[in-house]
């Protein structure tokens, strides 16, 4: 394909060569750096000498040839005419007598003999070219005799022309003390190709592409070695059309490995530490692998740089070093990396840094690697890299027998709580085998059983309990501890596998424990077990704030605080859930407590739904779904998923309700309680779209459910006032009153939430005029408890039954608090609802609607904060606590502003003040 910016060295070689031919024999020594090209310039340039009439005896050094003696003059005097050629001392192309030294007498006739068979051939045959390529590897002899030759060739019809590479030598050489001596000898030097050379090369290759830019991008990539540029531009060749930017494939791998090879061993090993021990790799530390000076590997730097293979420190290529990783022994590889490893140890360097290159070797064999990669992994779970952590127990685990409980217990008690899907798997797989096989200690084994429940694998976890259960030696006290565990653990989230997973241990199952078990986590877990039950004591509450006390983002499993939580909702004290779960995100603010966010942010929408704030329900629900997906959360994303669906259909975002349900994973459909969850929150949107036989079936499921069991409480999912819903809307009242009755006997006396959902659905079910009396008792429970969605529909029921009975003023007092609470919830549908009542005493005045044009402007700011809430309906003590103001100061502004407005009672005031309490 001919030479590529070479013009200026093939003419210096040229005049050289006419120098020679002129009786005054000539030296040209032609460097650059591997794969720079100098071979290429000497075949050029011998082949034109030969058409010229020059007889052209050539040779090439080479590595594996140095102990040959005489080799590289052996390839001289092997190109000379038949006959031509004198007689070379015997031992020419044999071997060096043993013993004989570099300077030995032998040695020294040898060369001389080579030399002046050489100078004989010049001056019968006239001009000759002696072109010796890679000179810096021929073997000793031939160098001297080569050094001879240049020191008798002044006045021979001879030219001799070698090539070397660049860079350090090992020693000085008798050619290279001889070659300094003449002050004719011309050097000539290759560079690497420039930009325009680079280009002109691509020029010459047919279909590669001409966009602007793609010779510049193989000249950064190569370097501008000529090797390395042809190897990229046959792969571009090679390449479909269309493929973007120059790309390393086969024949620049090959390119690549040829131009390493010929920067010789010394380069080689550093270029394969770098690949090896990845960036970045300090010149110091690649000298100790090789236990070499730093300024040795330092040289051999340079020469990878001047070779175009390196960019600074690094390759240039970004597929470079697989192909250089690829090159080497895999037992090599591994030697490398087990040796970087110790050296980073001893240093005390980061153990993520260690445990990388164990892995990369995939062994561990020193005691010490059990330290660093378990002192990696617990930096991995900081830093929320779940799949780093993975690895380096998964090492652990199978380099050293007697971690493996441990490592399979870290895992199963971490990985429910990482968001790494390809982490999980890899996991799940080699703990499947380990606990089918019989191979997990009884902790780890139970540990890993639950992470398997948790990731939907029932079948899995109910063989590798079979085998443990025949494995087992007698339970010791630890054992029944852990087995008292994994029972809590079943009881607060898979209830109908308590029995099934726990009968092969009944005995080591059963019995109370400590009162209050070591850790958040046990003690949490009881407390909860506990309040599903109903078995709960007085100071349930209280426990709970103690065990969140106890809790912080450092070391405590989310799930004790979730429990702990939990344990308040279900106790219907959001108000001490919330002031908890702010102290405990403040302390999760910092990375490495995603989990902790998430499951956070899953109660706070809960927190939410009772209070009936439903856009920050939907915000607080889509916000845990966010630093969690489905896929991470498992078996418990029927928690979160339930809120979001809650939210989402009281709000009348009906398409996102339903879009919820279609993408729902499998897991929300598990045997467990945030499953039910999810099922009960399934029915109210169901129940909401007038799907009524459907929603029926869910509320019917949850209700079966839950007795079965054992953990009938309204506060976790009401499906009795659910099924009365929808039978009050089939007029089915009888079938709803005695639904509705019952729930209130499971609620006792206690003034809770669900006690007035009940009331108010049991007013629905009654006669009218016994309707207002319970409405008024549920409006005081759900004013009390802090439920504005729920008070909200007592008060449209409220208002409906004063309309029946003819009350049209107490009517309109209880629908325009209605408005103004379901305008706060952002409950779309009860709106349109109230929108939709008609013929009942003035309309309620939408938000933004024209104040009226008299008497409003004349009240005083306190008049009118006092008037606005008492047209929202409500009382005087209830607007003196809202403004901190008396009692007897309300009834005093009161009076005041039904004078100035010119009504009898509260009933009277005007609606539009009823929407400046909300600032609209």
């Amino acid at each position: 394909m001919g030479l590529v910016e070479r013009d200026r060295e093939l003419e210096a070689l040229r005049e050289a060569l006419a120098d020679a031919d002129r009786g005054r024999g000539a030296v040209a020594v032609v460097t650059g750096p591997a794969a720079v090209g100098r071979s290429a310039l000497l075949y050029a340039f011998t082949e034109e000498a030969a058409a010229s009439g020059a007889l052209v005896l050539t040779a090439a050094g080479s590595r594996e040839e140095r102990s040959l003696p005489l080799g590289v003059i052996d390839q001289l005097l092997h190109d000379a005419p038949p006959g031509r050629l004198r007689p070379v001392a015997p031992h020419r192309g044999g071997t060096v007598p043993a013993g004989s030294g570099a300077d030995s007498l032998e040695h020294m006739r040898l060369a001389d003999s080579g030399c002046r068979a050489l100078l004989d051939l010049a001056r019968s045959t006239g001009p000759v070219v002696v072109a010796v390529d890679d000179v810096h590897v021929a073997d000793e002899l031939s160098l001297r005799c080569l050094s001879f030759l240049v020191r008798r060739l002044r006045s021979a019809r001879l030219l001799l022309v070698v090539t070397e590479r660049a860079g350090p030598r090992p020693a000085d050489s008798a050619l290279h003390a001889e070659l300094r001596r003449r002050a004719d000898c011309r050097r000539v030097r290759l560079a690497p190709l420039s930009p325009a050379g680079v280009a002109a090369l691509a020029a010459r290759y047919a279909g590669v592409p001409a966009a602007e830019g793609f010779a510049a991008e193989i000249g950064r990539l190569s370097g501008g070695s000529p090797l390395l540029v042809r190897g990229l531009l046959e792969d571009a060749l090679a390449r479909p059309a269309g493929g973007a930017g120059p790309r390393g494939g086969e024949a620049f791998t090959e390119a690549l490995l040829a131009c390493l090879h010929g920067c010789g061993p010394d380069a080689l090993a550093v270029a394969r530490r770098l690949a090896a021990l990845g960036p970045p790799a300090a010149p110091d530390f690649v000298a100790r692998l090789l236990g070499t000076e730093t300024a040795a590997v330092s040289d051999q730097l340079r020469v990878l740089r001047a070779a175009g293979v390196l960019d600074g420190a690094w390759f240039r290529h970004p597929r470079a070093r697989s192909a250089v990783l690829d090159d080497i022994p895999a037992e090599e590889r591994a030697r490398i990396r087990l040796r970087a490893a110790d050296l980073l140890h001893r240093d005390g360097a980061d153990p993520a840094a260690v445990a990388d290159l164990l892995l990369a070797a995939d062994r561990a064999e020193a005691p010490w690697a059990v330290e660093a990669l378990r002192a990696a992994a617990d930096q991995a779970l900081s830093a929320e890299r779940a799949g780093d952590a993975v690895r380096y127990l998964e090492l652990v685990y199978r380099s050293f027998p007697e971690q493996r409980g441990p490592v399979l217990t870290t895992l199963s008690a971490g990985l429910q709580w990482w968001d790494d899907p390809a982490a999980a798997d890899r996991f799940l797989g080699w703990l499947t085998r380990a606990l089918h096989e019989g191979r997990a200690p009884f902790g780890a084994a139970l540990a890993g059983v639950r992470y398997l429940l948790d990731r939907g694998r029932t079948e899995d976890a109910r063989k590798a309990l079979g085998v443990l259960a025949d494995s087992a030696p007698p339970l010791d006290a630890a054992a029944r501890a852990e087995l008292r565990g994994f029972r809590l653990w079943l009881r607060v989230s898979r209830p109908p596998l308590a029995g099934e997973f726990l009968e092969p241990f009944a005995d080591g199952a059963e019995g109370p424990g400590p009162l209050r078990p070591d850790g958040p986590w046990p003690w949490a877990a009881r407390l909860l077990a506990d309040v599903l039950a109903g078995e709960a004591g007085e100071r349930a509450a209280e426990e709970a704030g103690e065990i969140l006390e106890r809790c912080g983002a450092d070391g405590t499993p989310p799930e004790a605080v979730d429990a702990a939580l939990t344990a308040l909702l279900r106790l219907d004290r959001p108000d001490l859930a919330a002031p908890w779960c702010a102290v405990l995100l403040r302390a999760a603010a910092e990375p490495g407590h995603r989990a902790l966010r998430a499951v956070l942010s899953g109660v706070q929408a809960d927190i939410a739904l009772l209070a009936g704030d439903l856009p920050a329900a939907h915000r607080h629900a889509a916000e845990a779904l966010r630093i969690r997906p489905p896929a991470a959360w498992g078996a418990r994303a029927g928690a979160p998923m339930a809120a979001l669906l809650l939210a989402a259909s009281a709000m009348g975002a009906n398409e996102e309700a339903e879009a919820l349900l279609e993408h729902a994973p499998p897991e929300a459909e598990a045997p467990s309680l945030d499953a039910l969850r999810f099922r009960y929150a399934r029915g109210r949107h169901l129940l909401a779209t007038d799907r009524l036989h459907s929603a029926l079936a869910d509320f019917r499921s949850c209700g079966e459910l839950m007795v079965r069991w054992g953990v009938d409480l309204p506060a976790l999912a009401p499906w009795r006032s659910g099924i009365s819903e929808v039978l009050l809307r089939l007029n089915r009242r009888e079938e709803a009153r005695e639904l509705v009755e019952e729930q209130l006997a499971l609620l006792g006396g206690a003034r809770t939430r669900e006690h007035g959902v009940s009331l108010r659905l049991l007013a629905a079910a009654g006669e009218p005029r016994q309707r207002p009396a319970l409405l008024k008792e549920a409006v005081r429970t759900l004013r009390e408890r802090g439920d504005r969605l729920e008070l909200a529909r007592a008060l449209v029921d409220l208002g409906n039954a004063h309309r029946a009975l003819g009350e049209a003023g107490r009517a309109r007092m209880a629908v325009r608090r209605a408005w103004h609470l379901a305008e706060e919830c952002g409950a779309r549908p009860l709106l349109a609802a109230l929108s939709a009542l008609q013929g009942h005493a003035e309309p309620v005045a939408p938000a933004g609607a024209a104040e009226p044009a008299a008497g409003i402007s004349a009240l005083s700011d306190a008049e009118r904060r006092v008037a606005a809430l008492a047209a929202q309906g409500h009382t005087n003590r209830e607007i003196a606590g809202r403004l901190y103001i008396t009692v007897s100061t309300v009834e005093q502004h009161l009076t005041r502003v039904y004078r100035k407005l010119n009504v009898r009672q509260r009933a009277h005031l005007p609606a539009a003040l009823a929407a400046r309490a909300s600032g609209r």
